[in-house]
């Protein structure tokens, strides 16, 4: 949470790197921010399509009841690289 005036600082000289939405959207997502959080993750995928973004999108969709969209953003993680994915497939999806 500390980060975040940081992140929002580093959105504002450059909001084409993929990698500070992913940034901004961890933090909301560890704070309980699910709906900020789904949002700058789906971001930091429109501007490239990164394990990681995908991996805590889907958690925060679980996180807000929406299992389907959930459990195929965690699909996705898995083909990008993800293997926490996996696990959190096992957990959640079946």
């Amino acid at each position: 949470k500390d980060a975040l005036p940081f992140v929002n600082k580093a959105l504002e000289i450059d909001e084409k790197e993929w990698f500070i939405w992913d940034t901004r959207g961890e933090i909301y997502f560890n704070i309980g921010k699910y709906d900020v959080a789904i949002s700058d993750l789906s971001k930091a995928i429109k501007i490239e399509k990164h394990d990681n973004s995908y991996y805590l999108r889907g958690l925060a969709y679980i996180k807000k009841g929406n299992k389907e969209k959930g459990c195929k953003d965690l699909s996705k993680a898995g083909e990008l690289g993800n293997g926490d994915a996996y696990e959190a497939i096992n957990e959640n999806c079946n």
